[in-house]
């Protein structure tokens, strides 16, 4: 496998997307916290749906702040209950 090819085959999970776009790491996926949609590891592809979706829902900066902590600590709570 050539250098380029192993460059693009790791995508890892960037913490800023969390707090930018309301996504959190499930196994080797990001999850949407506010509409639970899965998309891979990828910049372009968190962007894209918060951009399309979600970004006309809020008027400014602190409301999309304050709704994406809500939303993420909502997604882990639901998280916990369905294992217990």
């Amino acid at each position: 496998m050539t250098q380029k090819r192993q460059k693009l085959d790791i995508r890892l999970f960037q913490d800023f997307w969390t707090n930018e776009y309301g996504f959190i790491q499930q196994k080797d996926h990001a999850v949407c916290a506010l509409c639970c949609e899965i998309v891979v590891c990828r910049t372009s592809s968190v962007q894209r749906p918060y951009q399309t979706k979600h970004q006309s829902m809020f008027k400014n900066s602190e409301e999309t702040s304050e709704a994406i902590k809500r939303a993420v600590s909502g997604y882990k709570n639901k998280l916990v209950f369905l294992v217990k």
